[in-house]
């Protein structure tokens, strides 16, 4: 080592001599403990560059995976931030796909999900598909892969018809054909492994064979619920799930959450592999999964339909496909994209003339901005985001820079509560039920919102939409901007009370306090950074800043008039007497 401080890397020479920095042969330097040991110094160095520099090319292999969030992913691990603001992204009875496949409170469930399994692949295979003993014949069937999964699935069969033999009256228990659509299902999902594994934030901590068959499991599980519920049968008594009621309320739960999901590329090629047409009765796979989560958020046939073909092959998930029929109609993002422009080159015009706005006020122009200034200062016009109070009194709408700037919503207000809008003069009305819930207008001091219901799984419902929306590619933020907007709302019980009147919130979950805290707690710690309300907010801010001004302007020139009539009564009587 030189005395500068600095390392440098020792060289070999062909008999793997050990040099000095000099280039000269040190014969100490190969006894470890001679007190002139350089070169074992040097060679204990290069083993620990080695050692960091093979540590450091691991951990960049592996944050590779980090790449899948701006790839094909759509089914997100959550950050423990989340899990510490609420516990609605946590299953509690059944786990899908492979983030909670490992807890122990879960794995009741699993000798359920292959009944499921087993009674689909039954009815499937009596109406589709031929006897197992012809499989052998089958040369364009048989693969080394099937032949594989044949003996697994074979080694399983015992397990399989003996749980059924428990709990099911099915006569076809000792049959073979159910494992010919099995192995069909299995040969489909091991070609589209690859685009499935993708579809998840987080490497697969399984081996091939073990996703496949979690897919195979999970998938036939969920459309065998499906269409059980949507058929709703009789005999549920020998229902291992659907015979307790409290079951299905879990799994409906479940089912909804963003780490709990599996890909809609499986569930639809399962989908129509299994598919029965005189069971579906014209039913597809959006259909029966907008069905099954209708209570949620009641909404008619007609809807539904639509809902279904509009979203056909979009939905990514089971979550995907709920949240996307929330989605505003495509006529809003072109009004939103219009405002915008409009805003834009309001803004141009605005600055282009300003010298001249400047020079030919009006009298009255400076009466409002004084009347403006004193509302300031007693903190009427507090609802303006962003800005001074000197500059908010100058523009109705906020700086450009702070409406792009995302924050949480105790710090951030976009428009006065209800009760505030009531007392400006602001009117609301109940819209309809055959859009979307979001789908919330203003026009000519109305407020127009959908109606929704607010039950015990509304909550959890929005917060993992809200956090899928946190975490996907695409910043679509229609249930975020809807629930800052709502927060913005409702301050109080009030407000929810004014609203329930109005028939906009139908209150199922308990009290209108319960309600608020629910809308209130719910963009806690969260941000959007494309509000989708933007132009409806201005609208409110605009007419409710109009409202005040009119209003003080108004009982300004009444005390005025008051007084102006005292004083010449006392005149008249003074110059009387």
């Amino acid at each position: 080592m030189g005395g500068s401080g600095q390392f440098t890397p020792p060289y070999y020479d062909a008999e793997d001599m050990i040099l000095g920095e000099d280039g000269n042969t040190d014969q100490h330097s190969r006894n470890p403990t001679g007190s002139e040991a350089i070169g074992t110094e040097q060679e204990v160095s290069i083993e620990v560059v080695e050692v960091i520099a093979s540590s450091l090319i691991e951990k960049v292999e592996s944050s590779r995976s980090l790449s899948r969030y701006w790839g094909g992913c759509c089914i997100y691990r959550l950050h423990e931030k989340f899990h510490k603001m609420s516990e609605a992204y946590v299953p509690e009875v059944v786990s899908i796909g492979p983030f909670h496949c490992k807890k122990e409170n879960l794995k009741s469930t699993e000798e359920c999900k292959l009944l499921y399994m087993h009674d689909l692949l039954c009815r499937t295979a009596e109406k589709k598909y031929k006897d197992v003993t012809e499989i052998n014949n089958d040369i364009d069937f048989i693969t080394e892969e099937i032949q594989e999964v044949k003996a697994s699935c074979i080694q399983k069969r015992e397990k399989i018809e003996e749980l059924v033999s428990k709990c099911s009256t099915s006569e076809t228990i000792t049959s073979n054909r159910w494992l010919i659509p099995l192995m069909y299902c299995v040969e489909a999902i091991k070609k589209i492994m690859p685009l499935a594994s993708e579809c998840y934030s987080e490497p697969i901590m399984l081996n091939d064979d073990e996703f496949v068959e979690m897919m195979v499991i999970d998938g036939l599980f969920i459309i065998e619920l499906l269409q059980r519920c949507a058929k709703k049968r009789k005999n549920v008594k020998d229902d291992p799930l659907l015979g307790k009621l409290w079951v299905l309320s879990s799994l409906t739960r479940d089912l909804l959450l963003l780490e709990n999901q599996l890909p809609m590329v499986v569930l639809r090629c399962l989908f129509d592999l299994t598919s029965l047409e005189d069971e579906l009765e014209g039913k597809s796979l959006n259909m029966l999964v907008l069905g099954f989560f209708n209570h949620l958020m009641p909404r008619g046939r007609e809807v539904l339909t639509m809902h279904s073909k509009r979203h056909n092959h979009e939905s990514k998930h089971l979550l995907s496909l709920i949240a996307k029929t929330f989605h505003p109609p495509t006529r809003a993002k072109k009004a939103q994209s219009r405002w915008k422009f409009l805003q834009i080159a309001t803004k141009m015009k605005r600055t282009a003339s300003m010298n001249s706005v400047k020079a030919d006020k009006s009298s009255w122009t400076l009466f409002s901005r004084s009347v403006s200034v004193k509302l300031n200062q007693a903190g009427f016009c507090k609802f303006i985001i962003g800005g001074s109070s000197s500059a908010a009194a100058h523009s109705s709408r906020p700086p450009p820079d702070v409406e792009d700037t995302a924050a949480s919503s105790s710090s951030w207000k976009y428009i006065p509560n209800v009760t505030e809008l009531k007392r400006a003069g602001v009117r609301f009305k109940k819209g309809s039920t055959e859009g979307s819930a979001l789908d919330i207008k203003f026009n000519d001091g109305v407020l127009v919102i959908p109606p929704i219901i607010i039950q015990d799984k509304t909550e959890l419902l929005f917060r993992n939409i809200i956090a899928y929306e946190q975490c996907s590619e695409g910043r679509d933020m229609y249930m975020t901007s809807y629930a800052f907007l709502m927060d913005s709302l409702i301050d109080s019980a009030q407000d929810v009370e004014m609203l329930r009147n109005k028939g906009i919130i139908t209150n199922i979950l308990g009290s209108d306090e319960d309600v608020s805290n629910l809308f209130n707690k719910l963009c806690c710690e969260l941000i959007t950074d494309n509000f989708y309300y933007s132009h409806l907010r201005d609208q409110v801010n605009e007419y409710y800043k109009r409202r005040l001004l009119s209003l003080v302007a108004g009982s300004l020139l009444i005390v005025l008039t008051f007084t102006g009539a005292v004083f010449a009564i006392l005149s008249f009587f003074v110059h009387k007497s």
